[in-house]
């Protein structure tokens, strides 16, 4: 369940970011500087995307190791 979650934030992001390559591509030589912000952009929202599975990864194998499960319904660290 942890990991279906993960994975459908990081294919949100990258259609987002297609969306913009997209945008890009299609514009015209008069808009070639918003065409290199585009690209910098998506750039920056892969490198942001790539963390947050990095971080992600690394709380999902921290979790495992205390609780030595990663089934959403048992795990209750943040319960007060």
């Amino acid at each position: 369940m942890v990991t279906s979650v993960l994975a459908l934030l990081a294919i949100g992001i990258a259609a987002v970011s297609l969306a913009f390559l997209m945008g890009r591509w299609e514009s015209n030589d008069s808009m070639a500087g918003a065409a290199a912000a585009c690209a910098v952009f998506v750039l920056v929202v892969f490198a942001v995307a790539a963390s947050e599975v990095a971080v992600g990864l690394a709380l999902i194998i921290s979790i495992y190791r205390r609780r030595h499960t990663i089934a959403v319904e048992e795990i209750d660290m943040m319960k007060w």
